[in-house]
């Protein structure tokens, strides 16, 4: 025998369940300046609030975990330690970035890992040629895991499992077995 509910979700109710991400320092490869990681930082931060995807961290929680944790900047993170520095600030994920200069190219890698189980949440690279596409590059990734981040929640609708339109309500999701024994609700 299946037993079930019919759950009723709205996107109200929805919201509350965006998850909270502590955004590190940027780390640092190679010859590059660490002033347009800083602003890259700055950029992406803006960027994932705007986004609504996600909850950021405020930086004076983050710089009141990291100072108890005594660390500096982003190049003194492993996972392990974005990981502590995360739960102490209050966040589910932390997104780690790291620039990387090479001799005929610059790589961006963004991830977020979740502070319970240290699985990565979300990974983004991007491939540029100059400092100056960095800040604009880092923007570009936020919006595309805020896209992201919205499309892997809970659909709405029955049976049907699209990107929910949160400009208006959503319907009740209706969980029923159709394909095999009829329209039945599991209830």
């Amino acid at each position: 025998m299946l037993v079930g509910t019919i759950f009723n979700v709205t996107a109200a109710e929805f919201s509350t369940q965006e998850k909270r991400v502590a955004i590190l320092p940027f780390s640092v490869k190679g010859n590059f300046d660490a002033l347009y990681a800083e602003v890259a930082q700055d950029n992406f931060t803006t960027e994932l609030i705007k986004g609504g995807a996600y909850r950021v961290v405020e930086r004076s929680q983050l710089d009141k975990a990291m100072k108890e944790l005594k660390f500096q900047s982003g190049n003194d993170f492993d996972e392990s330690s974005a990981m502590e520095v995360g739960k102490l600030a209050g966040a589910e994920i932390v997104a780690i970035g790291i620039v990387t200069a090479l001799k005929n190219q610059i790589i961006v890698n963004i991830r977020g890992i979740s502070v319970k189980t240290g699985i990565a949440e979300f990974a983004e690279r991007e491939f540029i040629k100059t400092q100056d596409e960095l800040l604009t590059v880092v923007e570009k990734i936020a919006r595309k895991l805020s896209d992201t981040g919205a499309s892997t929640a809970p659909s709405y609708g029955t049976n049907n499992f699209s990107t929910p339109n949160y400009a208006s309500p959503a319907p009740a999701m209706d969980f029923s077995i159709s394909e095999e024994y009829g329209n039945v609700p599991l209830s």
